[in-house]
């Protein structure tokens, strides 16, 4: 049986302690529909807390994974085939977790975008590529040093209202 992210995140999985997960990792995460000035509507899976990790402070690179989408879809207008296609991707970013963590997925403006906070982005980038080439799949990949965690930081901060997440 395969385990989604989505099984994971809704209880259908045990939590494993020695990555940071707890029973109530459901209470971590929020989903939120973000709308810009201009109508376009953006929803966000986000993590409210960084991980509870040993060797945090060692990731300290934002990795940023984008696929694009026909029109601007939010998840629940996305065609099935990108919905499994997508699905199936954060299926396979499980092989990763030993140095990098999903922190953050956005759908919407024509795409889906998922970050990721890495203590070794080459073996990172490297392994996005493998599964895009044995998959086909349309992503970009760009990565850069975050290791005050910013990027997430933005927005988990302007979802709750609360300046000092950690």
């Amino acid at each position: 049986m395969t385990v989604t992210f989505f099984d994971w995140l809704f209880g259908r999985k045990k939590p494993n302690p020695q990555a940071g997960e707890s029973g109530d990792e459901l209470s971590h995460w929020r989903i939120a529909k973000i709308t810009g000035p201009d109508g376009r509507v953006v929803v966000a899976r986000v993590r409210l807390q960084r991980p509870d990790l040993a060797d945090l402070d060692k990731y300290t690179t934002a990795v940023h994974v984008s696929w694009p989408l026909a029109g601007n879809p939010i998840p629940s207008s996305m065609s099935p085939e990108d919905l499994a296609a997508t699905g199936a991707f954060e299926d396979a970013m499980a092989d990763f977790e030993s140095f990098s963590y999903l922190i953050q997925v956005r759908t919407g403006l024509g795409e889906r975008n998922w970050l990721f906070y890495s203590s070794d982005s080459d073996a990172l980038t490297n392994g996005i590529a493998t599964l895009q080439a044995a998959n086909g799949w349309p992503l970009t990949v760009r990565s850069h040093p975050d290791p005050s965690w910013s990027e997430w930081r933005l927005l988990a901060e302007r979802i709750t209202g609360k300046k000092t997440l950690h």
